[in-house]
């Protein structure tokens, strides 16, 4: 049996994973490229790379080993693996700080800054066998800085339906 976006789980609404997550990012991040193109804002590409990067490859669920998220790196996920390890899912790290079941994370503004200063340090060792990449990004900071604002905008979407659906 195909699982459904909200299914009724003990008379309360539950996303079911992964692919309600694909959908709901989705829409947000072609709601969001249409408010930029009406906006004529010329970023638009790149906050739509950042919300599908976050989206497939490094959403907030990317601390869970068992999670779609991790497994979509194939042979690469080896490199989040550290990640996993440092910062757990079900809430376990910084619980007596933010008061949450979910982990740091799922935490708007430090889950997804660790995650970009996390993917910042990959870059940086690559950076430093293939120097013309750091070239390019020094380059072309405004483009980074509106991936970085699709990744926010992401996590925020991901983060929100999650509160929504998971009420403490």
């Amino acid at each position: 049996m195909k699982k459904r976006l909200f299914n009724k789980k003990n008379g309360a609404t539950a996303i079911t994973g992964y692919e309600d997550h694909l959908i709901v990012n989705g829409l947000f991040a072609v709601l969001v490229v249409i408010v930029l193109l009406i906006r004529q804002n010329g970023h638009c590409l790149e906050v739509f790379l950042g919300m599908t990067y976050s989206t497939l490859l490094c959403s907030p669920d990317i601390d869970s080993s068992r999670a779609r998220v991790y497994r979509n790196w194939w042979i690469f996920r080896i490199v989040w693996r550290p990640y996993t390890l440092m910062f757990k899912h079900q809430g376990n790290d910084w619980n007596f700080v933010f008061n949450t079941k979910r982990g740091i994370g799922h935490n708007l503004f430090l889950g997804t800054l660790f995650r970009i200063m996390y993917g910042s340090l990959l870059f940086l060792i690559v950076g430093c066998i293939f120097p013309k990449m750091m070239v390019w990004i020094t380059d072309h900071y405004m483009a980074i800085l509106y991936i970085i604002l699709g990744i926010w905008l992401a996590d925020g979407c991901h983060v929100l339906v999650d509160g929504l659906v998971h009420r403490n």
